[in-house]
């Protein structure tokens, strides 16, 4: 009976690791067909049909390698796939400033290796391409800083 219980736990185990595989490789397929759609319709398009997020925007750094789709939202439903669009935020492509979120250590990791010049290409859902530069670089402690 232990034998049988340990094997069906490792079982388990074994069958969520594929899973979380699984998912990591199939997300960004799926949004990056989304986003396709996205272009060749001019309407948001889900990743799934039953998806709470939909990709907004293309983020680039060519000198990086980067090429990140930016997710509606920057939440639970949304950060585990890419960065995030925040809310309330001006959209990508519109006047005002358009506010970005991901994960530090997986999707953003790229940013400590940034310097000034670095190139930084946007592509909103419209298809226009919005080229930025870096200009300086600084870590602020979001329980001690505001943006305004």
């Amino acid at each position: 009976v232990l034998v049988a219980v340990l094997l069906a736990v490792a079982a388990w185990q074994w069958g969520g690791a594929v899973l979380i595989h699984t998912k990591a490789w199939l997300a960004p397929q799926l949004i990056g067909r989304a986003w396709d759609a996205t272009l060749a319709s001019g309407q948001p398009q889900k990743p799934r049909a039953w998806a709470d997020t939909w990709p907004e925007a293309r983020l680039r750094v060519p000198d990086h390698g980067i090429d990140q789709y930016v997710l509606a939202g920057a939440n639970g439903a949304s950060l585990p796939f890419g960065p995030g669009h925040l809310d309330g935020s001006a959209m990508p492509g519109q006047p005002g400033t358009i506010v970005i979120a991901a994960h530090w250590d997986t999707y953003f990791g790229f940013l400590e290796n940034l310097r000034g010049g670095a190139l930084i290409v946007l592509e909103t859902a419209a298809g226009e391409i919005r080229n930025f530069r870096v200009e300086t670089r600084s870590t602020a402690d979001a329980r001690m800083s505001s943006i305004e």
